[in-house]
């Protein structure tokens, strides 16, 4: 008799975890074993440590506008402290440095979700909005890089037409976000309109009946011989 396996959602997410950390030691050790360890702790060496501490701490206040943007994109959705919004921010970031693919924001979406009880869902897509926002803002630099620096590398065809259609991409997406969050509610009622018109239409006159397919095929084969007869005579 075939054993039957019950895996609940949670084991599930153990299991994805535990995947995601094997990968993240896997590739970790892969690193140590082909880099020159010494010689990447001799460059550390030369490093200004002073400019170290002042880019950490440039990059850990950016965590707390993250967290005020996403509260305010979540406006909607009052009473949720901002506490909640800067663990689970900082729980995603974590998250991303141990799972591949960019595990982390499912880990974001999950801890928020249970924390507020909004849908996972909502959690999920304003986080992957804000990650849009991110990418056009980034490739916003690289287009003013490209335009300062005047680099060899940069004038090749082949780059700008990447960089051009990336930021097309990115602007078209952008430009659709903003039209569904401030258009979304009408666009959607005159789409249910148009599929309700089209449900009525289809059962009003596509409706089956017996009688009217045995005299849709009689008239229809009458008619084929009438024009086959009048073809003739020409």
């Amino acid at each position: 008799m075939a054993t039957k396996w019950n895996i609940s959602n949670v084991d599930k997410q153990k299991i994805v975890g535990i995947f995601g950390i094997l990968i993240s030691l896997a590739s970790l050790a892969y690193i140590a074993i082909t880099v020159d360890i010494g010689l990447a702790f001799n460059s550390l060496l030369k490093i200004q440590w002073y400019w170290i501490f002042l880019a950490t701490a440039i990059y850990l206040s950016t965590f707390l506008l993250r967290t005020a943007r996403w509260k305010k994109m979540l406006k909607n959705y009052s009473g949720i402290p901002f506490k909640v919004y800067f663990e689970s921010i900082m729980l995603g970031f974590a998250g991303n440095n141990l799972l591949p693919a960019k595990g982390g924001e499912l880990v974001r979406m999950e801890y928020f979700s249970s924390k507020t009880g909004i849908s996972r869902v909502t959690a999920f897509s304003s986080s992957m909005l804000i990650k849009i926002i991110d990418g056009f803002a980034i490739l916003l630099i690289l287009i003013v890089t490209i335009w300062l620096a005047q680099l060899p590398f940069f004038k090749n065809n082949l780059i700008m037409n990447i960089t051009i259609s990336a930021a097309s991409i990115y602007l078209i997406i952008i430009v659709f976000a903003i039209v569904l969050r401030v258009q979304g509610k009408r666009i959607i009622e005159k789409l249910n309109t148009k599929i309700a018109k089209k449900k009525s239409f289809l059962r009003d006159n596509i409706t089956f009946s017996p009688t009217k397919y045995a005299f849709s095929l009689i008239y229809s084969k009458r008619t084929t011989n009438f024009s086959n007869r009048i073809s003739r005579l020409f």
